[in-house]
C-alpha cells in the first residue's frame, strides 16, 4: 500500500471533525472576545466627537464635559491616532502617583508619536533623560539664573537692538530662537550655544519628528520601516543625528578627559548632566547626540510657544506693561540686577499673568495621557482594561465657570487676586499643578521641566518690559489659536510689532 504524502496528511489531519471543531472553537472565542471587549467599551464610556472632525474636538470636550463631568461620568473621545477615555476630575488622585508598570506615561507617547520610526520618545532612555531634567536641572536652578539673564540680555539686543522705530516681527519663529539660545547657554554652554548649525537641529528635530510621525500615520503600518527611510522629514531627522553628533564629540571627548584629573569639578551643563545619567553610556557618542536632542524637545518648543502666548497677551493689554515694570523695578531695587532665584518668585504679577495666559492658551487640550498597561479600577467600580488610553480634559477645566468667574474672558490678575487670600499665599502660582490647574499635568508625571521652563520665560519676558515696548499691528486683534485633535497651536505666521525703548 502507498504511504500518504505529506500533504495528504496535512489535509486529513487539518480537516478531521477533532480539528475543524477545535479551530472553530477558538476562533469563536477570539471573535467573542473581541466583541466582548468592544460593547463593554461601549456601554461604559459613551463616545463624544467625530474621529472625521478632529478640528471640533475642543467644543466636543466642552460639550461633553457640560454634560458628563458633573455627574463625573468616562467617556471616550475617538482622536487620532489612538481613542482616550476621558477621566473625570473628581477621579485624578487616583491616578496621579500609580505607578508606570500600570498606567504609562511613556507608553502612551511611544505609541502616540510612533516613537520606534521617529526617535521623538524612545522607552528605554525616557526615565535617564527625565532625571536630568527632574533632579540634576531643578537642584541648580539658582545657578542658572545669571547665566539665562546674561544670555537673555545678549539675544534680545543681538536680536532687535536695531529697532529703533516700530518692526513687524514673526514672534514664534523669534520665540523659538530665543528660547533656543537661552536654554543652550545652560545645556552645552558658549561658544556651541550661539553655533547656528547646534541651533539648527535643536530648533527642527521636533518639528522634523512630529512632522515625520503625521507623515507615517496617513499609511498602513506594514510600510513604516521602509517608509522611515524615505521621507523627506525623518531623513532630516537622521541629519540632525549625524550633525549634532559632530558637533557634541569633540566636547565629549574633552570632558572625558578633565574628568580623569583627580581635581575635577563637574561643570553645572547639561553636557555633564547628561554623562552623569548615562547608565553606562559615558563615551557612546550615539547615546549622548540622543539626550540632547531628546533634551531640545523637552525644552525648546513647548516653552517657545508658551513665551508666544505670553508676549501675544502682553502685547494685547496696554494698560498691564507699566504695572509689570514697576514691579520689576521693585523687585530688583529690593534683590539687586542681576535677579537670584527669591527676587525672581517675587514677581507675583507676571506670574499671575503668565499663568492665565496658560490657561486661556494650554498646549493639548488632553494632559495626563496614560496607556494602561494593566486594568485599572476606579473607586466608583468602573474599570478601564488593559489596552486602552486615558487623559484628563485640562482645557474643559480651563473653562469652567463653577472654577473660574467669568472664564472666557482673560484678567490678568486673576491668579495675583488669589494669592492675596489669607493662607494662599503660595498657591495659584505658574508652576503649580492640581486643584483648579492640570496644565502641567499632575502628580508623578506632572512636567518636570516646568520651573526651570517658568524661569526661563520670566527672565526673558523681563528683559523684552525692560528694554522694549510691544504692540498688536494697526487694526489686528489677538491671534487665534488653531484646534486639531488634542493640540492647540498658535498662529504660527502673526506678527507684532516691536520697538527699542
Amino acid at each position: 500500500m502507498d504511504q500518504p504524502t505529506l500533504r495528504e496528511l496535512v489535509i486529513k489531519t487539518v480537516l478531521s471533525p477533532r480539528s475543524v471543531l477545535a479551530i472553530t472553537t477558538f476562533l469563536f472565542c477570539y471573535i467573542a472576545n473581541i466583541l466582548f471587549r468592544s460593547l463593554r467599551h461601549k456601554k461604559v464610556f459613551p463616545v463624544f466627537g467625530d474621529k472625521n472632525d478632529p478640528a471640533g474636538f475642543r467644543d466636543v470636550i466642552r460639550d461633553a464635559y457640560k454634560k458628563v463631568m458633573h455627574p463625573n461620568t468616562f467617556y471616550t473621545l475617538p482622536t487620532e491616532p489612538i481613542n482616550n477615555v476621558i477621566v473625570p476630575i473628581k477621579y485624578v488622585p487616583e491616578i496621579k502617583s500609580v505607578p508606570e508598570t500600570q498606567l504609562s506615561f511613556i507608553e502612551h507617547n511611544y505609541f502616540r508619536f510612533i516613537g520606534k520610526h521617529t526617535t521623538i520618545i524612545t522607552q528605554r532612555d525616557h526615565q535617564l533623560i527625565e532625571k536630568g531634567i527632574k533632579i540634576d536641572l531643578t537642584r541648580f536652578l539658582g545657578h542658572t539664573m545669571f547665566v539665562m539673564q546674561d544670555e537673555a540680555s545678549w539675544v534680545l539686543q543681538d536680536m532687535f537692538g536695531n529697532c529703533q522705530d516700530w518692526t513687524p516681527i514673526h514672534l514664534y519663529a523669534n520665540a523659538l530662537r530665543i528660547i533656543s539660545f537661552v536654554s543652550g547657554r545652560v545645556f552645552i554652554g558658549l561658544p556651541m550655544s550661539r553655533d547656528e548649525r547646534w541651533l539648527k537641529s535643536t530648533i527642527e528635530f521636533t518639528v522634523d519628528t512630529f512632522l515625520g510621525g503625521k507623515k507615517l500615520s496617513e499609511y498602513p503600518r506594514v510600510f513604516w520601516p521602509i517608509l522611515e527611510h524615505v521621507l523627506p522629514e525623518l531623513r532630516r531627522v537622521r541629519w540632525h543625528y549625524k550633525n549634532v553628533k559632530n558637533l557634541l564629540q569633540p566636547l565629549l571627548e574633552a570632558r572625558l578627559q578633565d574628568m580623569e584629573d583627580p581635581d575635577f569639578k563637574r561643570p553645572k551643563d547639561m553636557l555633564q548632566w547628561g554623562i552623569d545619567n548615562s547608565n553606562g553610556n559615558e563615551r557612546n557618542i550615539w547615546w549622548q547626540t540622543m539626550f540632547h536632542l531628546k533634551i531640545s524637545v523637552a525644552a525648546i518648543h513647548s516653552t517657545g510657544i508658551s513665551l508666544y502666548h505670553i508676549l501675544f497677551d502682553i502685547a494685547a493689554l496696554p494698560d498691564t506693561h507699566e504695572i509689570l515694570r514697576q514691579e520689576i523695578a521693585d523687585v530688583e531695587a529690593k534683590y539687586g540686577c542681576p535677579l537670584p532665584k527669591v527676587g525672581l518668585t517675587k514677581l507675583h504679577k507676571l506670574d499671575s499673568l503668565m499663568k492665565e495666559s496658560q490657561r486661556m492658551n494650554q498646549l493639548n487640550i488632553l494632559t495626563m495621557t496614560r496607556k494602561v498597561m494593566k486594568d485599572m479600577k476606579f473607586s466608583d467600580g468602573t474599570t478601564i482594561p488593559k489596552g486602552m488610553f486615558i487623559g484628563v480634559a485640562s482645557g474643559a477645566v480651563n473653562r469652567d465657570a463653577e472654577i473660574f468667574d467669568n472664564p472666557n474672558e482673560f484678567d490678568p490678575w486673576r491668579f495675583y487676586k488669589l494669592r492675596q487670600i489669607p493662607g494662599m499665599e503660595n498657591q495659584h502660582q505658574f508652576v503649580s499643578t492640581g486643584g483648579m490647574n492640570y496644565n502641567w499635568g499632575h502628580g508623578t508625571h506632572a512636567c518636570p521641566g516646568r520651573f526651570f521652563g517658568s524661569n526661563e520665560i520670566k527672565i526673558i519676558v523681563v528683559e523684552f518690559l525692560k528694554n522694549f515696548e510691544l504692540k498688536l499691528l494697526a487694526g489686528a486683534k489677538r491671534p487665534e489659536n488653531n484646534y486639531w485633535g488634542m493640540e492647540v497651536r498658535p498662529d504660527f505666521g502673526a506678527q507684532m510689532l516691536i520697538r527699542r525703548r
